[in-house]
């Protein structure tokens, strides 16, 4: 489980918890899946049972949170995903066109967790069988992929879970009309990721915007309107962060 759902498990607030991992002669317990990567430490999905050890072993410590029997903590513990069937198991030929909505069925995955790897990165996706990046489908257009491409995408595909880091997972809020959230993260979700007041943020972006990644949807972040609610990838942000200005103090 994540920090922040650890948190609200043990009846405590999640900045508690992080303050505790700068004070904590032990570092955190390392994440339940070693494959999964996270652009910040104090992210990943990591055992109940480590976190509980940990928690209860931080300084000056009075009160302690039990440690529960293994079989009544197995339902918060994550889960490794089943392996996918051989390509040639599927039942189609490798080169059919097919959704992604359609591969999830195939693959006995369900679609959000798809839709949350494409979200991930998209640019990491294969092009669609017509030619096209993933990157430049219209809003809601249901491209056709092939098979095979997908299931090797699927195969390599990078670390799980930024949906879930960001709050712009697939399973995540929707709008009007039931549509999906927008892909990245605004600047002021950022600031509160990485517990920077938001305010500070946004004078940095105003001092420093000709270093920001492009939006999502490609633009500068000088060229946006005033007041405007723009969504940047993730990654990009963090990289702009960590590159700022030693005189910029509080920035790192």
């Amino acid at each position: 489980m994540t920090l922040d759902r650890f948190a609200d498990l043990i009846g405590s607030s999640a900045k508690t918890v992080r303050r505790v991992v700068t004070t904590h002669s032990r570092p955190l317990p390392p994440l339940a899946d070693p494959a999964e990567r996270t652009a910040w430490p104090t992210q990943g999905h990591r055992a109940l049972g480590a976190l509980l050890e940990w928690w209860n072993a931080r300084p000056a410590t009075t009160t302690k949170v039990a440690l529960y029997d293994p079989e009544k903590l197995a339902p918060f513990e994550p889960r490794r995903p089943r392996p996918v069937p051989p390509l040639e198991k599927l039942g189609v030929a490798p080169d059919e066109e097919v959704t992604a909505s359609r591969f999830a069925s195939l693959i006995g995955v369900d679609y959000k967790t798809v839709g949350q790897y494409r979200q991930l990165s998209p640019e990491k996706m294969p092009r669609t069988a017509d030619g096209r990046r993933v990157q430049d489908l219209e809003y809601g257009e249901i491209a056709q992929f092939r098979l095979e491409d997908l299931y090797r995408w699927w195969q390599s595909r990078p670390g799980s879970r930024l949906g879930d880091r960001t709050g712009q997972g697939a399973g995540k809020r929707r709008r009007r009309g039931d549509r999906p959230a927008p892909e990245g993260m605004t600047l002021t979700r950022f600031a509160r990721l990485i517990e920077v007041d938001p305010a500070k943020m946004h004078r940095y972006r105003r001092r420093h915007a000709g270093s920001m990644p492009a939006t999502v949807d490609g633009r500068r972040a000088q060229d946006l309107a005033k007041g405007e609610r723009a969504y940047f990838p993730a990654e990009g942000l963090h990289q702009w962060w960590q590159n700022l200005p030693e005189d910029d103090e509080g920035a790192h």
